[in-house]
């Protein structure tokens, strides 16, 4: 007996050391980049010992005040944030109605078309980058913030309409029946009945869009070129030259441009969560 407490005790020895090794290789990245926003580009070039990196000698706020005022980095901040919302909401109110008319109407080829719309998810970004230039370019919106909202928000629609659908089947129709006998037009039903019940659904392809929206590099800068138009993404890049990389403000900028995604990560974490495992039980 005392063998086998032994034993269990080495494994659960074991088992924590490994995870807090994991843990140690997880986290250090974020702490040395967190670390380094508080010190110059020089004392960063010159720091070969790994726990010198995170301790800075002259702890300072000069670089995010360089990145945010100097740099005007708050406007790319908000032009991220205004492409990020418009696209996301739109692909968010035609998923949703395009998800309700699959999932509760019947009407010919139906099938048939939400496969062709699930299709779409299996093409790969770059490979449609071509196209998607040459018509953005056709009708007039380079440089132009509806060049990016559009594009934006039709790659996100076929995610939003897999994953709102297949929650939307779980609704026991008797529900939507009931509706429509107490006097609920098809809109009333949708937005006052369905969204409700839908909620995780709708927060856990928000959460996966805004990232995917935030962290876009190259479609913006294909379309866009002028600097007051920049996402965050590409305003990053103002901190490399040809010969020369700034890297306290680069990781300046980098926490920047993290932190609204986190923000909007605790917010609807407890959706999201919601969300994942009830597809989970579903499957």
């Amino acid at each position: 007996m005392v063998r086998s407490y032994m034993n269990n005790k080495t494994k659960s020895m074991s088992l924590h050391t490994i995870l807090i090794a994991v843990a140690v290789t997880c986290i250090y990245p974020f702490a040395w980049i967190i670390a380094n926003t508080f010190k110059p580009n020089s004392e960063i070039l010159k720091n070969e010992n790994l726990l010198a990196t995170l301790i800075p000698n002259h702890p300072s706020w000069t670089n995010y005040y360089k990145v945010i005022v100097e740099f005007g980095f708050s406007r790319y901040v908000w032009n991220s944030f205004f492409y990020t919302v418009t696209s996301v909401s739109i692909a968010i109110v035609v998923g949703i109605s395009i998800s309700y008319v699959v999932a509760f109407y019947r009407f010919p080829l139906k099938n048939l078309i939400f496969g062709a719309i699930i299709v779409t998810m299996m093409i790969p970004m770059p490979g449609i980058f071509i196209p998607k230039y040459i018509v953005i370019a056709e009708l007039g919106l380079l440089n132009n913030r509806l060049g990016l909202i559009l594009p934006f928000a039709t790659v996100l629609i076929p995610l939003t309409v897999f994953i709102v659908k297949n929650f939307m089947d779980s609704i026991p129709k008797e529900m939507m029946e009931a509706a429509t006998v107490d006097g609920c037009n098809k809109w009333t039903k949708l937005w006052f009945i369905v969204v409700p019940l839908v909620r995780p659904a709708i927060a856990t392809v928000t959460i996966f869009h805004v990232r995917s929206i935030w962290n876009e590099w190259l479609l913006p800068s294909l379309v866009i070129t002028e600097k007051a138009l920049h996402p965050i993404q590409s305003g990053l890049m103002r901190f490399q030259g040809e010969h020369f990389i700034d890297y306290s403000l680069t990781m300046t900028g980098l926490v920047v441009a993290t932190i609204p995604l986190l923000v909007i990560f605790f917010i609807l974490q407890k959706h999201i969560i919601n969300g994942i495992t009830s597809g989970a039980l579903k499957g």
